[in-house]
């Protein structure tokens, strides 16, 4: 049984164990047989918790629909199991783009509203449902594996996860030269919370050092060694990197389709 007292991604709810070293890099992920058979959450404690956190599985979850839909297309191995998966997410993506923001002034305030507790299941419950029917072909993902790669940056462990994770689904939009409309979209729900998902944005520094070791983490990680992430070289990573610094800094019309 797991009572979590934050909301800031699915592992309390997850079949899935994060393993850091003791100076916060990632190592490795662990998959217990079972998901918790049960999970209590009481939303009067999630509210009084920091504010940081409960945006952090914001961009935490939302990441299952971009990393899955991403993943599932190129898949050799899906199943149902898999497009159930995608079908949560796609739920999970839409109910969040409409009530993550208010949620979030709920939060400030420390009302318990209807969106409030709404975003906290999608955080907690709905994330690690994807997570359990999405084994094959929906859990791979850049995102994550360029969140990993930040862990190896000074400064990135005052960055909470799902800030590194939101930052990662720019990356990964920005190495798949992903559609200006989808671009547009997830840029505009980043900044409507505030968030500039750049390494100046989260306060590291953007070096070609920072770059080369966020990437080359992110290419050699088990997450996209799978298809059809494996054909991503750490090279493109290093453009996308350097190009998500760029365009998050300008206006949409100086953006190029």
């Amino acid at each position: 049984m797991t009572v979590p007292t934050i909301a800031a991604t699915c592992a309390a709810a997850s079949n899935q164990i994060i393993v850091y070293s003791d100076e916060g890099e990632y190592l490795e992920n662990i998959y217990p047989k079972t998901n918790p058979p049960l999970v209590l959450v009481d939303p009067e404690v999630i509210v009084n918790s920091p504010y940081e956190y409960f945006i952090s599985g914001v961009y935490d979850s939302l990441a299952k629909w971009y990393e899955g839909s991403a993943s599932l297309k190129g898949s050799d191995n899906a199943d149902m199991f898999d497009y159930m998966a995608l079908a949560v997410a796609g739920m999970l993506k839409e109910q969040m783009y409409k009530k993550a923001r208010p949620a979030a002034e709920a939060m400030k305030e420390r009302r318990v509203t209807q969106d409030f507790i709404d975003v906290v299941n999608l955080n907690i419950y709905t994330a690690s449902t994807v997570q359990a029917l999405g084994i094959k072909a929906v859990r791979n993902g850049i995102a994550h594996s360029v969140q990993n790669g930040l862990t190896l940056l000074e400064g990135s462990h005052d960055v909470t996860h799902g800030e590194k994770v939101a930052y990662g689904i720019g990356v990964q939009l920005m190495v798949l030269e992903s559609r200006r409309e989808e671009v547009e979209e997830l840029f505009g729900f980043f900044r409507s919370l505030e968030l500039t998902p750049t390494f100046k944005g989260l306060n590291l520094e953007f070096t070609e050092e920072n770059i080369l070791k966020t990437a080359h983490k992110a290419v050699t990680d088990v997450l996209m060694r799978a298809k059809p992430f494996d054909v991503i070289s750490e090279e493109m990573m290093c453009r996308a990197i350097r190009k998500l610094e760029t365009v998050f800094g300008q206006t949409p019309a100086e953006r190029k389709p």
